[in-house]
């Protein structure tokens, strides 16, 4: 046994007392033990902190006595990667998994000062018993201090798509999002396990719900950002199950998000909101199952004994089973006599949001395990790709983009107004006019799914101008608006940038593979290309070679696309080179050699593409000042 491995071990026990001190303490009626769950949570902290900061050091130190750190570094490999690879395997990342959720919870101890005790520790309970699960699997079967049975000398690599500055910051923002979830989740069933869940329970939820969903939109856009830069095929979304997996509990969190809000503003939706709350942990628990289970291979995911598989499966159905079981018992004490919502009001908006929102999920989820299901079934393979995806959830984002763009002129209590009804078709011709001279100027070809899609992207901005002009008219200060709008105003201008660069970048994108030699030249989009030479390339654990190109014969700016080859993994990946504007990307991507002097490159021409990742963060932006306004997103 290795030190770090009895860190764990350690960790394990003490996330037992952690789930059971509060659970007797509530059943023998003695409260004096739960002065003990804080110490406990701190603890475990502590432990778990130490044995990543171990697997750090042995990677640093190129330590090849553990099984985990020969099998993912090299001693040819940058220190930077080689500290990333703590994270770059199936072992290193359920630990990050775990250590992420003890960041959580010492968070809830130290940030949540208004809770009463006996709330807090039914919280920190649940969190216990979610850690108690993990780090069972970590020190059964995915255990990163193994020790290698015979010497190795310099290391199996990591993964050459792995080396990139996304391995830095995407698997840690994800497992933040993924991993946030866990408190939400932990809030609910201690809500069960109390039997009242009212105003101030939706008011301790939301802060750490919109912050898991705020690093879950900046692990998913960072990713998105990553697959674009790295993989070659000039794509932002691939509609792989993995990719799927973030996105679920994503839809799942923003759905989640609203219904705190009609909680928190009317006091309604409470049993959804605690049925929503498990859903989506749930679903963030199945994104970690279909990542790291060996159930499928991607760029993503890693092959792993299918015993993994087995004990992430039943891990998930007992957490969510116990959830789930809890919630049948106790929910009818959460049962309120219904309440009178006129169609036309904000609360009817959101509602409806969340069903829309709820059906996208179902839709995304069959899209993404059916084929999994027919293959591990043996009834052969399936493929759903990005055409259902296309086809199916287009509906669901033009009604979303539509009821967004309304929320801001209907009220919260009655129904709208002639008025209001006036200023509604008033925008959205407005917004449709737009779109149109914006087709005809720039492609000079009508396409209505463009026009549909820019017309309603248009209508969600004219609308936040709109209330923001409405604002300054009463004299508001900035303070006033910043606390009450500026969250709704940022997120959903978000939302619209993103539908832009994705209708844009879709539609309008330009695609040339071509054979050339050293001095041909190709046009492309009105920008001229010329091949000028390729030469030989040396890296610290690669050899390639290096493409120069010069754009625009005027000008001096050159793209260099790399190709290169990886001799310890026997991998030859392409790296694109791209020329970045605010208005469109030029991508170049150097493929194999035809011949000795000719080669393939891949060009690319793509529209507003960076609005995609402008609008994630836009939206992520507008998460994080719902934070920090604390109702901010009540009077909106």
């Amino acid at each position: 046994m290795t030190f770090s491995y009895a860190l764990l071990l350690g960790a394990f026990f003490l996330a037992l007392l952690q789930c059971g001190i509060p659970l007797a303490s509530h059943y023998y009626q003695c409260l004096n033990g739960l002065k003990w769950i804080k110490p406990l949570a701190w603890s475990q902290f502590i432990l778990v902190a130490l044995a990543i900061i171990g697997l750090a050091y042995a990677f640093l130190i190129n330590d090849f006595s553990f099984v985990y750190v020969a099998q993912n570094s090299n001693t040819h490999l940058p220190w930077i990667y080689r500290l990333c690879a703590v994270w770059g395997g199936h072992e290193g990342s359920i630990l990050l998994w775990v250590f992420i959720l003890n960041l959580w919870t010492v968070a809830v101890v130290l940030l949540d000062q208004s809770m009463d005790l006996a709330s807090m520790a039914r919280v920190i309970a649940v969190l216990g018993f979610i850690s108690a699960g993990f780090l069972l699997f970590l020190l059964t079967l995915s255990n990163p201090f193994s020790l290698a049975t015979e010497t190795v000398l310099d290391g199996r690599d990591l993964n050459p798509l792995l080396q990139d500055p996304g391995l830095i910051i995407h698997p840690p923002l994800l497992y933040m999002g993924y991993v946030g979830f866990s408190v939400s989740f932990a809030f609910a069933v201690a809500a069960l396990l109390s039997g009242c869940f009212d105003r101030s329970w939706a008011v301790w939820m939301r802060p750490w719900t919109l912050a898991a969903w705020c690093f879950l939109t900046w692990g998913i856009v960072s990713g998105s950002w990553w697959a674009y830069r790295v993989l070659g095929w000039g794509g932002w979304w691939f509609w792989d199950p993995v990719e799927n997996a973030s996105l679920l509990p994503w839809l799942a969190g923003t759905a989640l998000i609203h219904s705190l809000l009609v909680v928190e503003k009317k006091e309604l939706l409470k049993i959804w909101v605690i049925l929503l709350s498990i859903l989506t942990f749930a679903l963030s628990l199945i994104g970690t199952f279909i990542v790291r289970s060996g159930i499928l291979i991607s760029v993503h995911a890693f092959a792993v004994d299918p015993w993994r598989g087995v004990f992430m499966l039943g891990l998930l159905v007992v957490l969510i089973g116990t959830a789930l079981c809890i919630y049948a018992f106790k929910i009818q004490n959460f049962k309120q006599p219904p309440a009178q919502i006129s169609l036309l009001s904000r609360t009817a908006l959101l509602i409806m949001n969340n069903v829309l929102l709820s059906v996208l999920v179902f839709t995304v989820l069959l899209g993404t395990l059916y084929p999994l299901i027919i293959e591990v079934l043996g009834l052969g393979k399936l493929s759903v790709g990005a055409p259902y995806f296309n086809l199916v959830c287009a509906p669901f984002a033009i009604l979303i983009l539509f009821f967004m763009g309304l929320s801001y002129l209907i009220p919260w209590k009655q129904n709208v107004r002639g008025n209001v009804l006036k200023q509604i078709v008033s925008i959205l011709l407005s917004s449709f006019s737009i779109s149109f001279i914006l087709i005809i100027l720039f492609s000079k070809k009508m396409q209505w799914q463009v026009m549909i899609g820019l017309g309603l992207a248009f209508w969600v901005l004219l609308n936040t101008f709109q209330l923001l002009g409405a604002s300054f008219k009463k004299k508001l200060s900035l303070k006033t608006i910043l606390k009450t709008q500026a969250a709704m105003l940022v997120a959903h201008a978000g939302v619209a940038i993103l539908a832009i660069g994705i209708i844009l970048s879709s539609y309008y994108s330009v695609e040339r593979n071509v054979r050339m030699s050293v001095g041909d030249t190709l046009s492309l989009a009105g920008y001229n290309f010329k091949l000028q030479q390729v030469y030989a390339l040396q890296g610290p654990n690669y050899t390639g070679v290096v493409a120069t190109i010069h754009l625009n014969h005027q000008s001096q700016q050159f793209l260099r696309p790399q190709l290169r080859y990886y001799p310890i993994t026997d991998i030859m990946i392409s790296k694109p080179a791209i020329a970045v504007s605010f208005w469109h990307d030029l991508y170049v991507s150097l493929a194999e050699p035809v011949g000795k002097q000719t080669w393939v490159l891949r060009f690319y021409y793509k529209p507003f593409v960076r609005w995609i990742w402008m609008g994630g963060l836009c939206m992520m932006l507008g998460g994080v000042l719902a934070i920090f306004s604390r109702g901010g997103y009540q009077k909106v």
